[in-house]
């Protein structure tokens, strides 16, 4: 009769037979991550700042084999992230009405040069030294080549509901960050596992400050020394003049205007979208021209959306007549698109931007206020 400890061996060994017999030879001890669609609803925000989040680089690093298909090893990404944002309180804005946050987790991640090959024993009961290096050909301190930024601890979060914003919410480190590589994940690629094929993975470094913008290398001129004037020709010489100071132009006052937007059914893959500007002033606006525009990322897709008006009555919307207070237009799908609003009047002017989010097909308003950054129009555009 086999004793337990006999029974353990050969069962190891039948084991570490199939593997040897089931992995090829020369097999590659990386393999690349295919990135999983990008996650529309997930930015990072320090105060007013909106910083928008990329996938990077995720790669499989193989340590062991572990049957005919599965690989056992670490993930990780190769470089440092190149999205550094500064050491100051931030917040994960995230869309997932679903979960409520569940699913996204901040950790800190480390540089791991080697890891010994006994960590990647994934088996509930642990090869001993002999039959480990039976069947892997290595002892088990023998250390595995890694170079990976992998994750290291994870970061505890506080969720909380965004007010008027549904299915919307903000997770809050429990503690203060310090300077270092960090990722937002899934949750589940800390630690040796399995190959599972294609994951988020959304790294950024925290910074003290971020560096100032290159300075613009000077052309090198020699110039030759021009002779000093006689003193006499110098006192003859008429003095200069200073020029007249520039004038300060004051910017035209700014107006309060609502924005509403809306969305409307029409024939599919086009649907409408309806904007309602209203004057929050206790003035009438004069002479007014609205221009509203869609740009995703640095390409128009529409605009300008134009409309005149003599006279806007104050609490009125642009066209106060029933069932026409929308301006509107019919466009495919715009979500994720910025929005940008601008008002001309006698009165001033008014220059508003959103991000339009995506929230599914509910129709809801899901604008999130971002900072003006269209270029000024050149002269005669306006």
């Amino acid at each position: 009769m086999q004793t337990s400890t006999g029974k353990i061996f050969w069962a190891a060994l039948l084991i570490g037979l199939m593997v040897a017999a089931a992995t090829p030879q020369g097999a590659e001890a990386a393999r690349k991550v295919k990135k999983p669609a990008q996650t529309q609803g997930l930015y990072l925000q320090q105060g007013q700042k909106i910083i928008k989040l990329t996938q990077g680089g995720l790669i499989f690093r193989t340590a062991l084999p572990w049957g005919q298909d599965n690989k056992v090893g670490l993930y990780g990404i190769l470089q440092e992230p190149a999205l550094k944002v500064e050491l100051e309180p931030l917040e994960i804005m995230v869309f997932d009405p679903e979960t409520g946050g569940d699913k996204v987790h901040l950790t800190r991640l480390a540089y791991l040069e080697t890891a010994p090959a006994g960590r990647f024993d994934l088996s509930v009961n642990k090869l001993n030294a002999e039959n480990f290096k039976r069947i892997y050909k290595m002892d088990l301190d023998t250390p595995v080549p890694m170079n990976l930024w992998c994750i290291q601890t994870e970061i505890p979060l506080q969720v909380a509901a965004v007010p008027k914003k549904p299915g919307w919410f903000s997770l809050t480190p429990r503690e203060k960050l310090t300077p270092g590589n960090y990722a937002i994940n899934g949750g589940t690629l800390g630690g040796p596992q399995l190959f599972t094929g294609e994951h988020g993975f959304y790294p950024f470094a925290v910074v003290t400050a971020l560096p100032p913008p290159p300075k613009l290398k000077k052309a090198v001129k020699r110039a030759r020394k021009k002779a000093a004037p006689p003193e006499e020709e110098a006192a003859r010489a008429p003095k200069r003049q200073a020029p007249p100071a520039p004038r300060e132009v004051s910017p035209p006052p700014s107006l309060s205007a609502g924005f509403t937007y809306q969305w409307a059914q029409a024939n599919a893959p086009r649907a409408r979208r309806e904007y309602q500007i209203t004057n929050l002033d206790n003035h009438a606006w004069h002479n007014v021209r609205i221009k509203i525009y869609a740009r995703n990322d640095d390409k128009f897709v529409l605009g300008p959306v134009t409309q005149e008006k003599d006279v806007v009555l104050p609490g009125h919307t642009v066209n106060q007549v029933p069932d026409k207070t929308f301006m509107h237009y019919d466009t495919l799908d715009d979500a994720g698109y910025n929005i940008y609003l601008e008002i001309h009047a006698k009165e001033g002017t008014c220059r508003k931007a959103w991000k339009n989010v995506p929230a599914g097909d509910t129709g809801e308003s899901n604008l999130m206020e971002i900072p003006w950054d269209l270029p000024e129009p050149k002269k005669g555009d306006q």
